[in-house]
């Protein structure tokens, strides 16, 4: 028997209109949340990508001799004290000239045991003074006697900084039922390949900032985990200790910007995003996304060079919303093995499967270089 409405005809079910005659007002196409989250990636992979024919790859690094040392005596030296102990001996030859920073005064070096200078004080016009612990010394040269042979010698040693090309998989698949459905917006096959692609940059990314570089060989195949950025920062680590403040961003970008270019990326948390900007919101210019590899970036003029800054959509949380991560775009770069980019692979499923599976599949990793051209920001909120 039908159902009988008394009065007028609605949109409730209960009042005329069959809820499966109603048609949906749908969007063309599915949103996404974070639909790119991978700026490092994408970075490395515009300014420096390449393959290489090796899981392993390596780079050879080198430095000049330093020309800075510090005293190494908690009860520091008299003004008379002849013999001084530093931190790093090595830097010193004999007859080297050395200038106390805090007092000028200029030091002869006549003799070297390990970390323990033999010195002549007051060797220039400027009077000995009491050394301090820790005070820095300023390593000026030679100053050899005419006539006399050659000084022993003082060179580096190359380093070798290694990492790895790591294997990443991002499979999907879907009932054959699935992919033959109407569906609103594009094709279910189409959209989870599309979306597969974002989803495995993302984890790339990850690895890319926060990775360890890790070669375990325990069976008789190798698993491979590759460095980020984070992992290989150890010189240029600045602690705001829950604060933030210009004079201590400027302060930390002075030793960021010795060694390197003089533009860097600066990858931030929200928070220290929002911090940036509220002190230093008179200079703060906006690049032009043609400029900036389709991104918009915040560009900073610090009295040291140019931080370029970039809000991180992965570094969230507690802890990672106040980080910052300063990248010198010259010495990073991505890396895959020969033939083995990021790739999708289809119709990896059983032969007996009735449903289809595809796969994004890559091993790659980050190439990262001279690690002092780096830098971290932690706590800066």
């Amino acid at each position: 028997m039908p159902t009988i409405i008394s009065g007028s005809r609605a949109t409730a079910a209960t009042l005329g209109i069959n809820a499966d005659r109603r048609v949906v007002e749908m969007h063309p196409r599915v949103m996404q949340l974070d639909p790119d989250a991978a700026p490092l990636v994408i970075f490395t992979s515009m300014l420096n990508k390449r393959s290489v024919g090796n899981p392993v790859f390596k780079t050879l690094e080198d430095e000049k001799v330093p020309t800075i040392d510090r005293v190494n005596n908690s009860g520091g030296y008299t003004a008379s004290a002849t013999s001084v102990t530093v931190d790093n001996g090595g830097y010193f030859g004999v007859n080297t000239l050395v200038r106390v920073q805090r007092t000028n005064e200029v030091m002869l070096v006549t003799a070297i045991a390990t970390n323990a200078l033999t010195v002549t004080r007051s060797f220039g016009g400027t009077a000995a003074a009491a050394l301090l612990d820790n005070d820095q010394l300023q390593i000026l040269g030679g100053a050899a006697i005419e006539g006399t042979t050659a000084e022993l010698s003082r060179t580096t040693k190359t380093s070798t900084n290694t990492n790895y090309c790591q294997i990443f998989r991002w499979p999907f698949d879907l009932t054959n039922t699935d992919i033959e459905s109407n569906v609103y917006g594009e094709k279910e096959l189409s959209y989870q390949q599309r979306k597969g692609l974002v989803e495995i940059k993302s984890v790339i990314e990850m690895a890319f900032l926060w990775g360890e570089a890790i070669e375990n060989t325990g069976g008789n195949t190798p698993r491979r985990s590759t460095g980020g950025i984070d992992n290989f920062i150890s010189t240029n680590a600045t602690n705001f200790g829950g604060g933030f403040n210009l004079p201590t961003f400027y302060s930390a970008m002075e030793d960021l910007m010795r060694h390197g270019s003089q533009s860097k990326l600066l990858f931030v948390g929200r928070s220290v995003n929002s911090n940036i900007s509220l002190e230093a919101i008179n200079h703060l210019e906006v690049t032009s996304k043609e400029k900036s590899f389709g991104m918009s970036i915040k560009s900073l003029e610090t009295p040291h060079g140019r931080a370029l800054i970039k809000p991180h959509p992965l570094m969230e949380g507690d802890t990672y919303k106040k980080y910052g991560l300063v990248v010198d775009a010259a010495n990073v770069g991505f890396r895959s093995l020969t033939n083995r980019d990021v790739k999708l692979k289809t119709n990896v499923q059983a032969n007996d499967a009735d449903k289809r599976t595809d796969e994004y599949v890559g091993e790659v990793g980050l190439w990262r270089s001279l690690e002092k051209t780096h830098g971290r920001f932690t706590n800066a909120a």
